[in-house]
């Protein structure tokens, strides 16, 4: 059953090496921006890094939307299979076991 549940899992280490790239591309653009700001604003190249800023920002928006939607997602399956069914499953074997040697019965 553990090669089920890693099989499945998602991989959030690619997510976080993923959002440390978008973020970093973030902040390039960011302090590409300030430091060329004069003559940006002289050749007037305003709307040209809006657009660029607010691409860059999108992307990073849009991919943390999708790790946090697949990080509760997984959470709520890794939490109905660990918590419910595991838990019920071994409810089972104990009733089993307590009716067994209650009763003698063979097979549960």
């Amino acid at each position: 059953m553990s090669w089920t549940v890693r099989y499945l899992t998602p991989s959030f280490g690619m997510y976080t090496a993923l959002s440390a790239q978008l973020s970093g591309s973030l902040r390039h653009a960011h302090s590409r921006l300030a430091e060329f700001s004069e003559e940006i604003a002289f050749m007037g190249g305003e709307q040209t890094e809006k657009m660029l800023i607010e691409r860059e920002y999108a992307s990073v928006v849009e991919h943390e939307n999708k790790v946090l939607n697949r990080r509760w997602w997984f959470g709520c399956v890794e939490e109905g299979v660990i918590k419910w069914l595991w838990g019920s499953f071994g409810v089972r074997q104990s009733l089993c076991s307590l009716h067994s040697s209650f009763f003698n019965l063979q097979n549960c």
